[in-house]
């Protein structure tokens, strides 16, 4: 799918304990009109603050060590895939 000037592209948030993936992934999500890598964390933690601020569409996340009594009430909002 390809954005036009009047969508929205589907913002997403990349959280991965490996730099590489994370910067290689948000490389590639430049390569699509629609979407937009919003911001990148290393850890759960840094992800559900920047989830919290940055409001993606979309969380690309690496769960291991997320479970949901560490998921904060207001994301759990999200539905996880």
């Amino acid at each position: 799918m390809r954005a036009t000037n009047t969508e929205r592209k589907i913002k997403v948030l990349v959280a991965d304990d490996h730099p590489v993936f994370r910067l290689g992934l948000c490389r590639l999500l430049k390569t699509e009109s629609d979407l937009e890598c919003v911001g990148m964390a290393a850890d759960g933690e840094e992800a559900v603050r920047k989830a919290c601020a940055l409001v993606p569409d979309i969380v690309v996340l690496d769960a291991s060590g997320m479970t949901p009594q560490r998921i904060p009430l207001p994301m759990l909002e999200l539905k996880i895939v």
